[in-house]
């Protein structure tokens, strides 16, 4: 729609067409002046506006023909439109407005929808009444003979816009394009490469527009997504190769490969003692070799006879136990993944028995003599290695040696002070094979309910502060024990007296 607005204000319009002050007749187009000469590309309507004070009447012509309002449609076919005006004063003046068909054409634009890191250009034949202005984003162009060239910096949308200065009312053109100077790059960024427990693998991409991606995890595909999830049962080890390709709208393509391996295998602890697979307990008499069978390092808690006791090297540790003593030992290993396996081993050292004088065994020759050595362990006072001297009337003499494995029964331990006074600290260490706990536990015919507690390698114990005389009774499924514990009186003289007899004796000298 063409509009004339009055009263007269300037025009931007050329230096023959544009619009003299003293005109009464003002033409605007969408908002814009327009000047003497409206140029009609298509079918428009104009509007009229007269604003002179002296006006008494008017008439208004389209080519020649009587119009009965301000608003005119017009086409290109039209020519002119005229107003004839009649003043106060009785002088009658004339105004024409030339409309002058056009076409404006089409551009020769060498822009695709997506550009990768070159300029853009388009041409636009310069009509002989009208010079288009080209922008892209607020830029204007340079016209060199009808070519307009740009070269964007960014990545980014741009639009570029065709206008006419002379006739603002025209309809401008618009063309959007997307431009970017980047490649494509992709990125896998997993939680572990090796784990034990299920990996998350982060998945991201760089392009401003993609055209596909997918995910190949060990030769099948996969949809894109942001987290895959890699998993694996217990028992199994398995390697997970995963890709990942983006390409984009100019086909460019980027792929990462990573690897994954996730193992919920424990890894192999065994022992080699004396040359010979090592149970979970044995009695021994000497450490000729040992040999953890294992391809990680060993980590070892060890308690002897019931008490804590840090292990730097555990063959030194079991050459310096005496006879009877129990070495229990929690080993511990880890691989990389993650994965532990611990076991416990118990040694119970036995004593290599002597050999009795043969010529007591020949002291009476008229019959067998037999003569029997055993140890016992310190703990439970089972046998765990018997030697057997018999001389037979012949006086041959035979020798049977036998080792037995301690039984696997409930066990106490009771960890007591050298002397004990008020306020000692008593634990009391209780070893079962199956994990269970005293069927009966009192002190000073108490029953105790408290929660047995754990040591470092597993055993449970209780502990308590000795006020005065006490009695502990516990009472398992094979055995009854009861102890009692008294504060020790002191013993000699008080402090006081003996200071006393040393300034005597000083005195004296």
């Amino acid at each position: 729609m063409i509009v004339l607005h009055l009263p007269p204000r300037p025009v931007q319009a050329t230096a023959a067409d544009a619009k003299k002050d003293d005109e009464p007749v003002f033409a605007t187009i969408n908002g814009e002046p327009a000047a003497s000469t409206i140029y009609c590309p298509e079918p428009m309507t104009v509007s009229l506006h007269l604003a002179d004070a002296d006006l008494k009447d008017y008439t208004v012509y389209l080519d020649g023909v009587k119009q009965d309002a301000l608003d005119i449609p017009i086409t290109p076919e039209h020519q002119t439109i005229t107003i004839v005006m009649r003043h106060q004063s009785g002088i009658v003046t004339t105004q024409e407005i030339r409309i002058h068909s056009i076409s404006l054409g089409e551009p020769d634009i060498d822009i695709p929808e997506y550009v990768f890191d070159r300029p853009v250009t388009l041409k636009w034949s310069k009509l002989p009444e009208l010079t288009p202005q080209v922008q892209i984003d607020q830029t204007t162009l340079k016209d060199a003979a009808g070519v307009y060239s740009y070269q964007p910096d960014k990545t980014g949308t741009y639009t570029v816009h065709v206008s006419y200065p002379q006739a603002p009312y025209l309809k401008s053109s618009s063309y959007t394009f997307h431009y970017t100077n980047q490649l494509p790059s992709v990125s896998l960024q997993a939680s572990a490469l090796a784990s034990n427990q299920d990996v998350t693998v982060h998945c991201t991409s760089d392009a401003p527009w993609i055209k596909t991606s997918y995910l190949e995890v060990d030769g099948q595909l996969q949809p894109w997504t942001s987290e895959l999830v890699l998993k694996a049962a217990d028992g199994e080890d398995h390697t997970y190769h995963v890709r990942a390709v983006v390409t984009d709208v100019f086909d460019h393509t980027a792929a990462q490969d990573i690897d994954v391996q996730i193992r919920r295998i424990p890894p192999h602890l065994s022992i080699l003692f004396n040359g010979d697979m090592m149970p979970s307990d044995m009695t021994f008499t000497e450490v000729r070799s040992l040999q953890f069978q294992t391809t990680e390092p060993v980590q070892l808690e060890g308690s002897l006879n019931g008490m804590p006791v840090s292990i730097l090297d555990l063959t030194q540790q079991l050459q310096q136990m005496d006879p009877g003593d129990i070495l229990q030992v929690r080993c511990t290993v880890q691989d990389r993944f993650g994965n532990i396996n611990t076991s416990v081993y118990t040694w119970i050292k036995a004593s290599l028995l002597p050999t009795p004088d043969e010529s007591l065994l020949r002291r009476k020759e008229k019959k067998p003599v037999t003569k029997k050595v055993q140890t016992k362990t310190k703990i439970t006072g089972d046998a765990v290695q018997i030697r057997t001297w018999t001389l037979d009337d012949q006086n041959h003499l035979h020798v049977r040696q036998e080792i037995h494995q301690p039984q696997k029964k409930s066990q106490i331990i009771f960890m007591v002070p050298k002397h004990l006074h008020k306020g000692s600290k008593i634990r009391i260490v209780w070893l079962d094979p199956d994990g269970k706990t005293p069927r009966f536990f009192a002190i000073n015919h108490k029953k105790i309910k408290t929660k047995w507690k754990t040591d470092r390698i597993g055993n449970r114990y209780y502990e308590f502060k000795l006020k005065k005389k006490t009695v502990v009774k516990l009472q398992t499924e094979d055995q009854t024990v009861r102890r009692v514990f008294r504060i020790e009186k002191m013993a000699g003289r008080p402090k006081w007296q003996e200071i006393i007899q040393l300034v005597l004796k000083a005195l004296h000298a």
